[in-house]
């Protein structure tokens, strides 16, 4: 079974490289971008996109729960 990835921040450079690496290796549907704004294009385009703020515990459990994340 694949792991369910889910990448905070991954509107930046970093995370949005991060992210279709990661993509790349476990699948586009393995591994959920996240950042706290809209982003536009391949991470949206690719993949799992979702709002997320990293300072709201709820923000981040909903989004858990709903694609059963096992790595953050």
């Amino acid at each position: 079974m694949s792991s369910k990835i889910l990448v905070i921040g991954a509107g930046g450079q970093i995370g949005s490289e991060l992210t279709l690496k990661l993509r790349s290796i476990h699948g586009n549907q393995n591994v959920v971008a996240s950042d706290i704004h809209y982003v536009h294009g391949v991470l949206v385009d690719s993949g799992p996109f979702e709002i997320v703020d990293a300072q709201d515990y709820d923000s981040i459990k909903s989004c858990v729960e709903r694609y059963k994340i096992d790595t953050i």
